[in-house]
């Protein structure tokens, strides 16, 4: 059983060969979209990430309303949208800071932009191991992921290599905008890395 050197909560792993995927830990996978919808050449135009219920403060008193957050492609901007007891529309705010975690449909683009990469794919070619990736949190900077462009960090690695190859996929127009990011393989594979002893 290969173990997993690289681990944070909202990380997901994979493990792929030559001829197949398959994922190491299910429970590693972000959720589901809760709905999801695709342009007619497939590419993705909205997703909702999250839907809950909370007992808030109105105008008329307490009562229950149910939210859901996403991200539309088009727009470039996440959504919240507020539903009252019967399940009818009652606002909506847009931002470039709503976006929400990115679903396991989201992750499956970006390992396949990841892993599809040409700096990356001479990475794959350092190792005959078996690879595994690694992803599923979001980056921002002022630059190729400024707010809107909702980017994630894909990492490969191998049971020797903590850090194969990192990357930051950018999935607003399903770009791997940084193929080679924070890489010093020296200090990777020495444990010298920011937190490391």
């Amino acid at each position: 059983m290969n173990k997993i050197l690289f681990c944070l909560t909202f990380f997901t792993t994979i493990e792929i060969s030559a001829e197949d995927f398959k994922v190491t830990y299910p429970a590693d996978l972000p959720n589901e979209a809760i709905e999801i919808s695709h342009d007619e050449n497939g590419e993705l135009l909205r997703v909702t990430v999250n839907r809950w219920t909370d007992r808030v403060k109105t105008d008329e008193g307490m009562a229950y309303r149910t939210f859901e957050q996403g991200y539309d492609y088009s727009k470039k901007q996440g959504f919240i949208y507020t539903f009252d007891e019967n399940d009818n529309k009652i606002g909506e705010a847009w931002s470039v800071d709503i976006d929400g975690m990115v679903t396991r449909e989201e992750l499956m683009v970006a390992f396949d932009l990841f892993k599809n990469n040409e700096t990356v794919k001479n990475h794959f070619s350092e190792t005959d191991m078996q690879i595994i990736l690694h992803g599923g949190f979001n980056f921002q900077d002022n630059s190729e992921c400024n707010a809107g462009n909702r980017c994630v960090h894909v990492f490969a690695s191998t049971d020797k290599v903590a850090i194969l190859a990192h990357s930051i996929v950018r999935l607003s127009d399903s770009t791997v905008v940084y193929p080679d990011f924070d890489m010093d393989k020296e200090a990777w594979k020495n444990g010298k890395r920011r937190g490391m002893k």
